[in-house]
């Protein structure tokens, strides 16, 4: 079992075996503080969960961020270096789902990071990983597929 299935079975572990306490008041999800920063992490993550959307954005937003030449955020993709290399997103950083512990020096703290894979499912990992390690991360809804669909630019540098 490689690293990153490793981390993310121990976190479904933690859930399972600790539970998480999350409380709605008024429409706003609070969090019990937890000393143990592993379980504070999985606590933010879940609780932020539904208020940001699944931390699912749009590709056409990706898309104008692109085009407007913005230089808050990375686009991540996560599939095996194969893939991409037969296209992917302009300016987007590979690291493979399997590698993403391995290289997290390549994902900038001080960027939103726009994470895709050929499967949303995928993505989420990544992007629960590193929004537990305190990384603002999100899934682009349905992935290369929708990129491709779209007709929108596709590089093979």
């Amino acid at each position: 079992m490689n690293r990153l299935n490793r981390v993310l079975a121990l976190v479904m572990m933690v859930l399972l075996a600790t539970g998480t306490v999350l409380q709605a008041q008024m429409g706003a999800t609070t969090v019990a503080k937890d000393p143990d920063p592993v379980r504070n992490g999985i606590s933010m993550f879940l609780a932020n969960f539904m208020a940001k959307g699944m931390y699912r954005v749009d590709h056409t937003m990706v898309k104008n961020k692109i085009d407007q030449k913005a230089t808050d955020f990375v686009v991540l993709d996560l599939r095996p270096p194969e893939q991409y290399q037969l296209g992917h997103v302009p300016g987007s950083i590979s690291i493979p789902l399997s590698s993403l512990l391995d290289k997290l020096d390549m994902v900038p703290m001080d960027k939103t990071a726009y994470v895709y894979c050929a499967l949303d499912q995928n993505a989420a990992f990544g992007v629960m990983a590193l929004t537990m390690l305190g990384y603002r991360a999100h899934v682009i809804g349905d992935g290369w597929s929708a990129w491709q669909k779209a007709g929108y630019p596709v590089t093979m540098e």
